[in-house]
């Protein structure tokens, strides 16, 4: 699964919105669909921080996602 599928899958799995998790995460809707679409990741490690919080992911689980993929 890559990363936009898992912030997809956990935003819907706790019943958030893209505008509520935007948010959440200090950053605009528009945000949020270029990460689930994978158009862009998140590259500010703060807000990526954040989005693993407000996701309640492990600290790490996205970047790993994110730059394991970037290395195929």
């Amino acid at each position: 699964m890559g990363y936009g599928a898992e912030i997809r899958q956990n935003r819907k799995k706790l019943g958030l919105t893209q505008t509520e998790l935007a948010q959440k995460v200090g950053v605009s809707r528009a945000a949020i669909y270029l990460w689930e679409s994978e158009t862009t990741p998140p590259t500010n490690s703060r807000k990526l921080a954040a989005l693993e919080n407000a996701l309640n992911l492990n600290p790490g689980s996205l970047y790993s996602l994110i730059y394991s993929e970037a290395a195929i």
